[in-house]
C-alpha cells in the first residue's frame, strides 16, 4: 500500500490512524500507527470514512466524520498537508 488509513472505536470517542507508506503486507509496523487523531468525548470520530481527491491535485484526501457529542462534524485532511 502507499499509505494505510483506519478508524477504530476508543471508548466512544473514536480514532483515525495513518500508517505512512509504502506499507508491505509482510511488514510489522505495530498498531500504534505513525499519526493518530483522537476524537473528543463521545464524538465517535471515524464512524464514517472516505478517501478521495477532493481538490484534484493528484493526492488523496481523507474525509472523516464525528457525528456524536451533540454537534456533528466532518473533517477533511488534505493529502498535501499530511
Amino acid at each position: 500500500f502507499e499509505d494505510l488509513v483506519a478508524t477504530r472505536k476508543v471508548a466512544g470517542n473514536g480514532a483515525l490512524t495513518i500508517w505512512w507508506g509504502p506499507v508491505a503486507m509482510e511488514t510489522t509496523r505495530g498498531c500504534a500507527g505513525d499519526t493518530v487523531f483522537t476524537g473528543d468525548t463521545n464524538a465517535r470520530l471515524g464512524q464514517y470514512l472516505a478517501i478521495a481527491d477532493l481538490d484534484e491535485d493528484g493526492m488523496d484526501d481523507v474525509v472523516v466524520s464525528a457525528p456524536g457529542s451533540g454537534s456533528p462534524r466532518t473533517y477533511i485532511i488534505w493529502g498535501q498537508g499530511l
